[in-house]
This record gives structure tokens, C-alpha cells and sequence, in this order.
């Protein structure tokens, strides 16, 4: 979804279903294989794997533990961080200036060293960016030059280390999912957080917000939002729920203390059809 592929799919349906089709159908295919370890999980055949890389040449590189300089050819990188090993090298990707996906994925749980901070310089450079995911290896919040990623679609800061999100996330126009996973400091979204009109997934489990940011009902592309807190004085009321009519899935809604019946009225929580799962917090 993040790199554009779908649009030409939808045919009048939500962009997820036309993404959920089309794995299922990569599944018939046996192009992906469900996991004997995980039921949740899939993977794909080594002797696909390879193929898979050898069709995508420089343009896909995946590399475990230290590696050496990527490329300026490359586009996609997964980066397997092995315990023996600090995180990212941010040296060693400063000619990849064409990047549209970069991944860490974290193998283990307790040895990799956190990333303090990504250098200022080196967002400027990778304006290309359509994905940028970090999960469970990032300490502080992004760079004011965060600003220059104008294409970002995808960022998972999950598990980071922050007490809130820069003010300037709130340029990224194209932002369509937001992953905050296990950030348990994070106390506040920027205020600037209802210019992200474009965001379609949202979720912020596990965190330690005590409201939402005011406007929250300009966000009217959401199509799941994890959790929604309910601010005593501050913030979003649970009124602004009453224009997201396309949220699916689960929406756990804190703080139901303080919302008052004109508000809840306004939620228009009977009228989610496609909820699949409410839940109400009293504190």
C-alpha cells in the first residue's frame, strides 16, 4: 500500500481490501506459506526467496548483522539486526539516496543497543522514502528534518524510548500509517497531528496518553484507530469520533469518566458498522 501498488486494484473497495485480496491470492499461489511456528505468520519458500532476489537484483538488498556500504542503486533494504551487532550503521547508507523502504527488524529481545538519534543530514538526503520502520530499536524522537520526507506512507517507531512525537510529523501529508506499539513514555501527540489527513491506520497500544490532540475529527480517512483517550480538560472529546464513520476492527476507548451525554450523543458509536470490537475504560 505504502509504495503505490494497489491503487490500480481497488475497483470502488478500500485500498486494505484490495491488499488483503491480492495476498490471499499470492497465498493460492503458494507464492507466501503459512508459518508451522506461527499460525499468524507467513513466509515464502527459500527457492521463491531466491528467485525473488535474483529478479530484484541491486534493488533489493538484505543484510544481517554489520554490513558494508548499500549501494546507490538500491531501493528496498531490510536490515536483520543480530544480537552480536549495534543497530543501524547510518554511514553506510548515505550514497542509497533513492531508498523507498528501509526496515529493521529486530531478531532478539535485549542485547542490540538502541538507536539515540537519526543524524539530521541524512533524512535530508533520502527524500525517496515510502516506508521507514524501526520497530523496537529506536530511543529518541525523529529529527526536525522528518519534514523533508514528503512521500513517507508507512512509520513504525514502535517500542521507542520518547515522551512525545516533534511538532513537525505534522507535515507529512501522506502519512497513511502511524505505528507507536509499546511506546510506553509517550504522554502527548503534537498538536499539529490532525493535519496528517491522509493517515488510515493509527495505533497507539500500550502507550501512556492521557487525551487525544484537539481536531482529531479532521482525521476522516482513518480506517483503524487502536485506542481513543479521553482527555478530563484537554484534547479531543469522544464527540470527534462522530465523523470517522469507516473504522474498522477494534477501538478501545479510555477515560469514559469523563465523557458527558451530549458528547457520547455525538460519538454516534451505535452507527460504526464496520467495529468489529468496542471497548470502554473506566478509570
Amino acid at each position: 500500500m505504502a509504495e503505490g501498488l494497489l491503487q490500480q486494484l481497488r475497483r470502488h473497495k478500500r485500498i486494505e481490501e484490495a491488499g488483503d485480496e491480492t495476498f490471499c491470492e499470492l497465498v493460492s499461489r503458494s507464492f507466501f506459506q503459512q508459518s508451522k511456528r506461527n499460525k499468524s505468520c507467513f513466509v515464502m519458500h527459500h527457492f521463491v526467496n531466491d528467485l525473488a532476489q535474483f529478479v530484484s537484483g541491486k534493488f533489493s538488498v538484505r543484510v544481517e548483522g554489520n554490513y558494508g556500504e548499500v549501494e546507490e542503486s538500491a531501493r528496498y533494504l531490510l536490515h536483520l539486526v543480530a544480537h552480536k551487532f549495534p543497530a543501524v550503521h547510518w554511514k553506510a547508507i548515505r550514497k542509497a539516496i533513492h531508498l523507498r523502504t528501509f526496515m529493521e527488524l529486530r531478531l532478539v529481545d535485549k542485547s542490540v543497543s538502541f538507536i539515540d538519534e537519526i543524524p539530521h543530514d541524512l533524512l535530508i538526503k533520502l527524500k525517496c522514502l515510502r516506508v521507514l520502520s524501526l520497530e523496537g530499536i529506536y530511543r529518541k524522537g525523529l529529527p526536525d528534518s522528518v519534514t523533508e520526507l514528503i512521500h513517507l506512507r508507512y512509520l513504525d517507531l514502535s517500542g521507542a524510548k520518547m515522551n512525545m512525537l516533534r511538532e513537525s510529523i505534522g507535515s507529512l501529508y501522506n502519512l497513511e500509517t502511524l505505528k507507536l506499539v509499546g511506546c510506553s513514555n509517550l504522554q502527548e501527540l503534537p498538536k499539529d497531528f490532525h493535519k496528517l489527513v491522509n493517515l488510515r491506520y493509527l495505533d497507539i497500544t500500550c502507550t501512556s496518553l492521557k487525551w487525544m490532540p484537539l481536531f482529531m475529527s479532521s482525521l476522516t480517512n482513518l480506517q483503524n484507530l487502536s485506542d481513543f483517550f479521553v482527555g478530563k480538560e484537554y484534547g479531543s472529546s469522544i464527540g470527534e469520533l462522530g465523523v470517522l464513520s469507516d473504522l474498522h476492527g477494534s477501538l478501545f476507548i479510555h477515560n469514559i469518566e469523563h465523557v458527558s451525554f451530549v458528547d457520547s450523543e455525538k460519538a454516534k458509536l451505535n452507527e460504526k458498522e464496520f467495529l468489529q470490537k468496542l471497548i470502554l475504560e473506566w478509570g
